[in-house]
């Protein structure tokens, strides 16, 4: 495979395999660094932030009890309970249920106008979308194509 990055009109990078016409938004593994390839290595899921709702995290650790081990982009750790109900400084007292959803990382650089088109559609992706959209000053955001948000 012969993959190169090309960008869309509005400037976004998306990969094309020149052999087999594939495209991905994805960058593809041959076209990683070293940094990058390490950066996503791993099983990622959303976990609770104290002040943000959810962060991503990447599974250091399933242990034989149900209690799964996550590092979190600072580096620091945290443990999900079994039953996945957590309650403290992490979630700043609120009681938060962490069903562990799948978070593929290079699908943070994206913003979608849609949230239908989001990948994977959850609640942590959702809200994580909608802040960086109104952060943005972007408010505007679609529900499928006849509802605004």
């Amino acid at each position: 495979m012969v993959w190169a990055e090309k960008f869309t009109m509005d400037g976004m990078a998306f990969y094309m395999d020149d052999e087999t016409e594939e495209v991905s938004w994805h960058k593809p593994e041959s076209l990683m660094t070293e940094a990058e390839i390490d950066e996503n290595k791993g099983e990622w899921v959303w976990v609770p932030h104290p002040t943000d709702m959810w962060q991503a995290a990447c599974v250091e650790n399933r242990k034989e009890d149900g209690t799964v081990v996550v590092r979190l982009e600072d580096g620091t750790t945290l443990e999900i309970p079994k039953d996945g109900n957590m309650r403290g400084t992490v979630t700043a007292g609120r009681k938060q249920h962490v069903p562990l959803w799948e978070l593929k990382k290079g699908n943070l650089r994206f913003l979608e106008d849609d949230l239908v088109m989001l990948d994977p559609v959850n609640e942590a992706f959702i809200i994580r979308n909608l802040a960086e959209r109104y952060s943005q000053k972007t408010i505007y955001t679609w529900v499928g194509a006849g509802r605004s948000v």
